[in-house]
């Protein structure tokens, strides 16, 4: 099983959505695929109709209170370890504890061969669920938006990609960048400027797919869906359609 995380300590930025929808699509091309919601604002459970205030939420899973059978849901035809507002204490009780950073991955360990994908929606922040969320995953892949605060924030993400590649999982690999809510018809200078300098400084980890603003996007949150059945026509459908295959050559 490969795990893919997506990453940024900014909120807002697409990650959710990048997670839903690449899940989707890598289920709709016949790949097993689990997601796991590792933040307690639990937009990716609540995003596949499920209740943010449930009792068996991921949380319970990494601390080994409950098995894996008992917290996986199945939602759109998705598997999913959802998460609940009560995962932000799970994430703080486990802070106190030395090694803390194997947690997850050892729990997964235990299910590693009846998926081929694990995609993993990760907290706004490079607390304790992303450090041990970077431990437990064969890739990252960092979308942000092409503004002055996300090329430093992507600074800060590569700093700590570096500690635990280091210190914990040197297999670990940067997958790529991708820019979303991108408009290509913006030509202001500093609009440009920023997006010609992330790609020159990150060079081959910049991937060619970009995600652009649509309000489609939007939409399959309210209706709580993915975009592909919301509208498979839609600019953010093809986009991301187009990421995952992206996604599946640079991870061969």
């Amino acid at each position: 099983m490969k795990v893919i995380s997506f990453i940024n300590h900014k909120g807002g930025i697409g990650k959710t959505s990048s997670a839903l929808n690449v899940g989707y699509s890598l289920k709709s091309r016949g790949y097993r695929t689990l997601l796991i919601d590792m933040d307690s604002q639990s937009n990716l459970t609540l995003a596949l109709g499920l209740d943010k205030n449930i009792k068996n939420h991921v949380g319970k899973f990494i601390e080994g209170e409950l098995l894996f059978e008992e917290v996986v849901k199945t939602a759109n035809n998705l598997d999913i370890l959802p998460a609940s507002k009560l995962v932000a204490k799970t994430e703080k009780d486990l802070g106190n504890q030395p090694d803390f950073a194997f947690e997850l991955k050892e729990r997964l360990d235990q299910v590693k061969d009846n998926y081929d994908f694990c995609i993993i929606d990760c907290p706004p922040s490079l607390g304790v669920f992303v450090y041990m969320v970077m431990v437990t995953s064969s890739y990252i892949f960092i979308p942000m938006q092409p503004e002055f605060f996300a090329f430093e924030g992507l600074e800060n993400i590569v700093e700590a990609f570096n500690k635990v590649k280091k210190h914990y999982n040197p297999g670990l690999k940067i997958g790529g960048v991708f820019f979303t809510k991108y408009n290509p018809k913006i030509r202001n200078t500093m609009y440009t400027e920023l997006v010609d300098t992330i790609k020159e400084q990150y060079n081959e980890l910049v991937l060619k797919t970009s995600i652009r603003e649509n309000v489609k996007i939007g939409h399959a949150q309210i209706f709580k869906t993915n975009l592909f059945e919301l509208d498979s026509n839609s600019n953010g459908a093809k986009d991301y359609d187009n990421l995952t295959t992206e996604i599946l050559e640079r991870i061969k």
